[in-house]
C-alpha cells in the first residue's frame, strides 16, 4: 500500500507539471519562450523518470531471493 501511495503521489506530481506547462505554453510570448519551455519540462521529465526507474530497479533488487548479498546462488543439489 505505501508504495502505491508513493507512485499515486509521483503520478499527481507529474500531472500538475504538465499543466503547469501547458499554462506556461499558452502565455508563452514567442517560439524561443516555447523552445525553453519545452526543454525545461523534458528534461524534468526525464530526470524524475530516470529517478524512478533507479528507485524502482533497487525496489526489485530487494524483492527478489537471494538479495542478502551472498555470493552462493547455486541451488542445491
Amino acid at each position: 500500500e505505501r508504495e502505491l501511495a508513493n507512485v499515486m503521489r509521483k503520478v499527481a506530481k507529474r500531472v500538475a507539471e504538465d499543466v503547469q506547462t501547458q499554462h506556461a505554453l499558452l502565455h508563452a510570448k514567442g517560439v524561443a519562450e516555447v523552445q525553453h519551455i519545452q526543454a525545461q519540462f523534458f528534461q524534468r521529465a526525464m530526470d524524475d523518470y530516470a529517478a524512478e526507474t533507479a528507485r524502482l530497479m533497487e525496489l526489485g533488487k530487494s524483492m527478489t531471493p537471494n538479495s542478502t548479498g551472498d555470493k552462493d546462488d547455486t541451488p542445491s543439489a
